[in-house]
């Protein structure tokens, strides 16, 4: 569980270090987009053991974080975080943990979270732009991402067997 929390405090840094730098919004031209904190969530599970309460907890603690840092919508990334964190449970039930899957769950979970805050935030009449909008918002999530989620999986694999980190299979 400690090796998990780790992993997402790190990949929270990052997404703090590349907002200085990576000016992120959905009508720029930017096509690197980091949701590494959230990434980080399909690559920790299994180190917390089918602990899911806990991991959970950590979810809802790392997306409180992440508003009170980077947004001005409090609670709304800790409980959507919190959700994301139930549906990696889920779909981690139903597919084995290796790194095509996770690849799988991380585009889910791109397609899950930006549809999701899309939607509430349309509803709250807090944001204006379309649909297409939306569509090149998780086009331009998934190069980074892919690139993130493939260094760390084998990253942390290969610290946890070093470390004799166990991990749920």
């Amino acid at each position: 569980m400690t090796f998990g929390i780790i992993i997402t405090a790190i990949s929270f840094l990052i997404d703090s270090f590349l907002s200085n730098y990576l000016y992120i919004s959905v009508s720029n031209n930017n096509i690197f987009i980091p949701m590494f904190t959230l990434i980080s969530f399909i690559i920790t599970l299994p180190y917390f053991n089918n602990q899911s309460n806990n991991y959970l907890i950590v979810c809802f603690v790392f997306g409180f974080i992440y508003d009170i840092t980077f947004t001005n919508t409090l609670l709304l990334n800790a409980a959507l975080f919190t959700l994301i964190g139930f549906i990696i449970i889920l779909l981690d039930n139903g597919l084995s943990n290796n790194y095509f899957n996770s690849i799988l769950k991380m585009l889910i979970i791109i397609i899950i979270f930006d549809s999701l805050t899309y939607f509430i935030l349309l509803m709250l009449n807090y944001i204006n732009y379309g649909i297409l909008d939306l569509l090149m918002k998780i086009a331009k999530s998934l190069l980074l991402n892919f690139i993130y989620i493939t260094v760390f999986y084998f990253t942390t694999n290969l610290i946890a067997k070093k470390m004799h980190i166990k991990k749920s299979i």
